[in-house]
């Protein structure tokens, strides 16, 4: 379990870079049509809290964002 967070972070670390260096506009707290859930959402539900840390502290995911459920990701 623990090399797939640490494999999951540094590929995440790896994305968030490349966006940030790109300058592309990157809409992290948008909802996904397929499952329903923001970024941040999804992290949450599967406890991956490394990657939690990263979405708000890089890309400033919002906590107040809600998903498809209207379930804020700290819910």
């Amino acid at each position: 379990l623990f090399s797939s967070i640490s494999s999951n972070l540094t590929c995440m670390r790896f994305l968030i870079d490349f966006v940030l260096d790109n300058e592309y506009n990157l809409l992290i707290d948008s909802v996904d049509a397929i499952k329903g859930e923001t970024a941040l959402t999804l992290a949450c539900l599967n406890g991956c809290k490394p990657i939690c840390e990263l979405l708000v502290e890089r890309l400033d995911a919002s906590l107040y964002t809600s998903n498809s459920k209207s379930w804020t990701p700290l819910l």
